[in-house]
């Protein structure tokens, strides 16, 4: 992916090394969903370059991407829709007729500053809502400084050490259970994704977290993040949000921004490092049994 981060600094510009002030308007919320729209896309595309009989695939409507990447995948589903221009009932009928033909229900994410046709049209065809999701944005200062506790040490992980980062990732996000294998398909491919950054978590020695980082056009995307159980309460969140800070800036990003549930301990680490609740988004499924009239609230 490019990385655009010089072009782009003009727009938020910190004094002094600060962190400056975001408003949560339209023209953040077209740069950041358009950001995830890319990263979508590029998974897409390396899913179906590395793993053929995936079937993965990707159609752009209404100014966004829909995605599949498999049954029961996180990732199947579309989002970035109507941040432009009015979204219509034939850009809806293709996304419809995108996963019908691929036997999953469509499933989109939703910016409350989306064209409100796009709520419109899924109340109308019977939506319904599965999730609601924080979208928080910092801006990156020009000297982001990473910080970890005493006995602590993150390191970028290099290409021979992708598995553990991997196996790291997926039991810190299940356990006790098992890892479903549509996730584990998911973060096995984050190693191959161009312009990302795998970041491994240590405590005297022994892997404790593990979190990851997408560049593009400027912004810094954080995914990925689970600290084992066992490790808990030591500071391993807030370390890996310093390092990928520090990384964002020494690549010229201006914005970070990362995707956390309403509430959760994810969304106080992140505000704790200066992130702030950009909007909320609600992922909305294709309901044939009618309903989805909480959209028109939201």
């Amino acid at each position: 992916m490019h990385i655009g981060g010089a072009a782009r600094r003009s727009r938020i510009q910190p004094e002094g090394g600060r962190v400056a002030r975001l408003h949560s308007d339209g023209a953040l919320a077209r740069r950041l969903e358009a950001a995830d729209a890319r990263l979508c896309l590029e998974f897409v595309r390396i899913l179906a370059r590395l793993r053929p009989a995936s079937a993965a695939a990707a159609l752009p409507v209404a100014g966004g991407q829909a995605a599949y990447t498999g049954v029961g995948s996180p990732l199947t589903q579309a989002r970035g829709l109507g941040m432009s221009d009015p979204v219509g009932d034939a850009d809806l009928d293709r996304l419809e007729e995108f996963y019908r033909a691929r036997g999953v229900p469509a499933a989109i994410e939703v910016c409350p500053l989306a064209h409100p046709s796009l709520a419109e049209r899924l109340g109308r065809r019977g939506y319904r809502v599965i999730e609601f999701s924080n979208t928080l944005v910092r801006p990156v200062a020009r000297e982001e400084r990473p910080a970890t506790p005493p006995g602590m040490t993150i390191e970028r992980m290099a290409p021979a050490d992708f598995d553990l980062w991997v196996r790291t990732a997926t039991l810190a996000f299940f356990e006790p259970d098992p890892v479903p294998p549509e996730y584990l398909a998911v973060f096995s491919l984050f190693p191959h994704m161009p312009e990302t950054t795998l970041f491994l978590a240590r405590i005297e020695g022994e892997p404790c977290g593990a979190a990851a980082v997408a560049l593009t056009e400027g912004v810094a995307a954080f995914f990925g993040t689970a600290t084992l159980g066992r490790f808990r309460g030591r500071g391993t969140h807030a370390a890996l949000l310093a390092a990928r800070l520090a990384h964002a800036s020494a690549a010229g990003c201006d914005l970070a921004v990362m995707g956390a549930l309403p509430g959760s301990a994810s969304q106080r680490n992140a505000e704790r490092a200066g992130f702030r609740v950009a909007y909320t988004r609600v992922q909305m499924s294709l309901d044939h049994r009618g309903g989805a009239g909480i959209l028109l609230q939201y």
